[in-house]
């Protein structure tokens, strides 16, 4: 009823309004259980977070199997949050983010995951064109619940604290959004194999069959040493090292180092990639913080953080390519930096007009 309401909204002229006139113009108030509150229509499909996690702890244990009754982004959601809250470690994300008044959108397949700070929002793409796909096709099904786990690891990242700001020097940046991938895809195995433990198998099968297999392989077989009763310290070790395997593999390394810089091209080419860079450098304690473990919040990277910070391995490329790529956008955000500080410094038009010709030649 939800879904059916927002989309005949959604369909109407009120989505050509302003964002303001819509929030003005619409307002529903729910039954009297719950707090009135107003969906903004000009977000398609967004779903209380909060809401949805409550509506998953009163399913049974039937309901996750009837992935077939799936018709809307909504269901998606909530099956997808049921599978994920079966498990230690995706309980341990969904209780500590359920009170944050965050919002989830699903959107189509070729759009990109999205976490708004400004909006609190999460947007997930589906792996596929229709939301009745999913109960179809296995990979679909498992690309969407590890979608959905990865956007809630994200989101836990926001608030425990981790650093979001984006202004750090350039090379900073881009060993943060490696380490931020590293953790992530540490957490999706993690997740998985716990799954796998609660006797699920289709996800750990897709990991093995992904760019991750190596990784799972390692974790499989050193829980398998370690046995079922290993302690939290030992957890903690085997987490860094498969974190630090992430590593090792160039084409990982590779496709984070690309979207990286592809999305400074974009900055630069439509706004400025000034204040996305800039002066601030990693720390240890940065790096700690991206590597809380939901459950007792230690961070398993407490020992390692020294080491990613200052082994040159870590930061270095792994292609000439992406190399090439680098070296044009620092030389990109060069020139935009002295042009900004020209308009800044030269507030006579004939001197900025000299200054500027002096620094071009």
């Amino acid at each position: 009823m939800r879904d059916a309401l927002i989309t005949l909204l959604n369909e109407s002229r009120l989505h050509e309004m302003s964002s303001d006139s819509v929030m003005d113009s619409v307002s529903f108030v729910p039954a009297p259980v719950r707090a009135p509150r107003i969906i903004d229509c000009a977000v398609m499909g967004a779903y209380d977070l909060r809401e949805l996690i409550e509506d998953v702890m009163q399913m049974s244990t039937h309901d996750e199997t009837e992935w077939a009754a799936c018709r809307t982004k909504g269901d998606a959601l909530r099956f997808a949050l049921h599978r994920i809250m079966a498990t230690d470690i995706g309980r341990a994300l969904a209780m500590d983010v359920r009170f944050e008044q965050w919002s989830c959108d699903v959107v189509d397949e070729d759009e990109p995951a999205q976490l708004t700070l400004s909006q609190k929002q999460i947007t997930i793409p589906l792996p596929c064109a229709h939301i009745s796909h999913l109960s179809r096709v296995a990979d679909y099904k498992s690309m969407f619940i590890l979608s959905v786990f990865e956007s809630l690891r994200r989101l836990w990242h926001v608030n425990v604290g981790a650093p979001q700001s984006h202004a750090w020097q350039f090379t900073d940046l881009l060993l943060w959004n490696r380490c931020l991938r590293a953790d992530l895809d540490v957490m999706t195995i993690v997740f998985a194999y716990q799954d796998r433990t609660s006797g699920g198998s289709d996800l750990w099968r897709f990991l093995l069959s992904s760019p991750l297999a190596d990784m799972a392989s390692s974790y499989m077989n050193a829980c398998a040493v370690y046995g079922a009763d290993q302690n939290q310290d030992e957890h903690t070790d085997l987490l860094a090292d498969l974190y630090l395997s992430w590593f090792y593999d160039e084409a990982r390394v590779n496709q984070t180092d690309h979207l990286t810089l592809s999305a400074l091209d974009y900055a630069l080419t439509h706004t400025s990639a000034i204040g996305i860079v800039g002066t601030n450098a990693l720390t240890t304690q940065d790096i700690m913080a991206l590597s809380l473990y939901p459950q007792g919040g230690a961070p398993y990277l407490e020992v390692m953080a020294s080491e990613i910070l200052l082994n040159p391995d870590y930061k270095e490329f792994r292609s000439d390519i992406m190399l090439a790529h680098a070296e044009q956008i620092e030389q990109d955000l060069m020139e935009e930096s002295l042009h900004i500080s020209n308009l800044l410094v030269f507030r006579d038009p004939h001197l900025s007009r000299l200054f500027s010709v002096d620094m071009v030649s």
